[in-house]
């Protein structure tokens, strides 16, 4: 077998965002220890780059892939990305404002990566800051030079010692199915970027205003900064209200009949919409501006949280409130359509499969509600209580039905997050000892759901490791130092981790999908008009057929697709 050929590849910037017609200061690249540095015509690069049968070995390869696609119209094939390998094999993140000590075990920058695996004794970043600002053209000091070449000198030795480590620690795959290729697909997602009107963003922005004021002014003067918690708090204690914080206002409003209250959780809804999501949503701090000169939003994608989930910033697409208008502020292009679609029941369909829960199995293999199936068994009045049209075992309508099934959902997925009989009977409006009662019948109910959340625990406690629920078997290492931290976490690290392996699967099953952007479990495209169809069922498909793996059961899982002008869900 012909042995692949490796390249070690670099590129110094003069910032950390490009934008259409920016030029880098130059490119490096390693094959068998020769090193070739140009800074005068990149573009002599290319064939080399785009050539799927060489191994491009490249630290944060999102960064140098996104900068050579929008400057250079280049698509990197065959990424090995060492820091993002390197986050699989920890199976951690460091921490903010981490000790040097902890540097040295965790973080994933080249300079300590190199020394980890003793490659270097030591390696000097300093100068890496003096191609910030640096005009374009400019020629290489010698020591920006020898710094150039150090960043690709020792990347193929790193990829050799990472790849037997990954294959020691079984993650091989994880890193070449899913990370590895995903970077092309992130970085064409990047380049595309997502439409945006502006003009109705700042329509919505305005409205918002107005109802925050509108909001604001109901509230009695005596209190002169209602967004202050100190303020606010004295108030509430006032009248009576044992107020301790704005996170527990929702909870006090519906125990307490009061206006003031009911008006100041009114408000705070809204303040939101005014902060985070208002016209300064519009400007960015280090990029200067949230939307590129072409009318399209290029956020940035981080591809490996604790989990494995995606993160996204400048902006965060990925906190959006689903049912707000502001997500129909983004938009097509004249002529398509976006075609999206989200996993039905992710969280449960992998609970289900992961511990084999019967119950909940046929349940969704059925296409039933999985929160009434498990209220009817929790509740023995659930039948005499059903309403005419009643349209159980699926969702329905019945007053009752819907309390008890909200009962239920709030356990199903509590119990994934260690919620105990003291959060659960908060939730519930229960005594302690009764929601205790209530979760001991429950534990009855699905028998094997609550011995694999138990197990899942006690192994996390004992060797500080969680893995997912799924072939891939992504493993975190973990560092909480009480134990029923790490029980909370061995609960739903294997169930978030696998859900994170489903989308990534099935977003590199579509390489060449237009993706415009990830959110959890919803993968959006932007296709034209009459290729709609043809997209919404290859969409449809490759996500059902990623989640059929990831958990065994086909079809348990299921894809629902939609096609929208917008991203607002109707």
């Amino acid at each position: 077998m012909k042995k692949q050929i490796r390249a070690g590849v670099d590129i110094e910037t003069p910032g950390l965002y490009p934008k259409p017609g920016d030029k880098i200061h130059g490119i490096a690249v390693n094959i068998n220890d020769k090193i070739v540095i140009e800074q005068s015509n990149i573009m002599k690069m290319k064939p080399i780059l785009e050539d799927a049968s060489i191994m491009k070995i490249i630290h944060n390869g999102t960064f140098d892939c996104y900068w050579l696609k929008i400057c250079y119209g280049i698509t990197v094939r065959n990424v090995w990305d060492t820091m993002l390998n390197e986050q699989v094999i920890l199976g951690d993140s460091m921490p903010l404002g981490a000790s040097e000590e902890t540097k040295k075990q965790l973080s994933v920058a080249l300079d300590y990566v190199l020394v980890r695996y003793k490659l270097v004794k030591s390696m000097d970043k300093s100068i890496r800051d003096s191609f910030i600002g640096m005009k374009p053209g400019t020629k290489f000091t010698t020591k920006q030079t020898e710094y150039f070449k150090d960043d690709v000198r020792y990347l193929p030795a790193l990829q050799a010692l990472q790849e037997i480590r990954l294959i020691r620690l079984g993650l091989l795959e994880v890193a070449t199915i899913l990370e590895n290729p995903l970077v092309e697909v992130v970085v064409d997602m990047q380049a595309r970027g997502i439409g945006f009107d502006t003009d109705r963003w700042i329509k919505i922005a305005k409205a918002s205003e107005l109802n925050y004021n509108k909001l604001l002014k109901k509230l009695p003067p005596i209190v002169t900064n209602w967004n202050s918690p100190q303020q606010v708090k004295s108030y509430f204690q006032k009248r009576g209200i044992p107020f301790d914080s704005f996170t527990t206002a929702e909870e006090l409003n519906e125990v307490y009949n009061d206006k003031v209250l009911s008006d100041f959780v009114d408000m705070r809804k809204s303040v939101k919409n005014v902060t985070t999501y208002g016209i300064s949503w519009l400007e960015d701090k280090f990029k200067g501006t949230t939307v590129d000169p072409d009318g399209r939003v290029r956020a940035q994608f981080k591809q490996i949280l604790n989990t494995g989930r995606f993160a996204c910033s400048h902006p965060n697409l990925q906190q959006l409130p689903k049912a707000s208008e502001h997500r129909g502020a983004f938009v097509p292009r004249k002529g398509h359509v976006f075609v999206g679609a989200d996993f039905a029941s992710q969280e449960l369909g992998i609970m289900a499969a992961a511990s084999g829960e019967e119950l909940w199995i046929k349940a969704l293999l059925r296409r039933e509600d999985v929160h009434s199936t498990t209220a009817s068994i929790l509740y023995p009045q659930w039948h005499a209580i059903k309403e005419r049209g009643c349209t159980f075992p699926k969702k329905c309508k019945c007053t009752h039905h819907k309390v008890l099934r909200e009962n239920a959902k709030i356990i199903n997925f509590a119990i994934a997050y260690g919620a105990g009989p003291q959060k659960i009977g908060k939730a519930l409006k229960l005594s302690e000892r009764d929601a205790k009662k209530l979760l001991e019948k429950y534990k009855k109910v699905v028998p094997k759901l609550t011995r694999w959340l138990r197990t899942n625990a006690d192994f996390s406690i004992k060797t500080r490791t969680s893995f997912s629920a799924d072939p891939f078997k992504r493993r975190r290492t973990l560092r909480d130092p009480e134990d029923w931290m790490l029980a909370n976490i061995g609960k739903n690290n294997p169930v978030q981790s696998c859900g994170a392996n489903m989308t990534k699967l099935a977003m590199v099953s579509l390489p060449d999908a237009p993706f415009v952007l990830q959110v959890h479990d919803e993968l959006w495209l932007e296709v034209k008009k009459d290729k709609a169809k043809y997209w919404i069922k290859k969409l449809q498909g490759t996500m059902q057929a990623a989640a059929d793996y990831c958990t065994g059961i086909k079809g348990l899982i299921i894809a629902e697709p939609t096609i929208s002008m917008s991203l607002q869900k109707k």
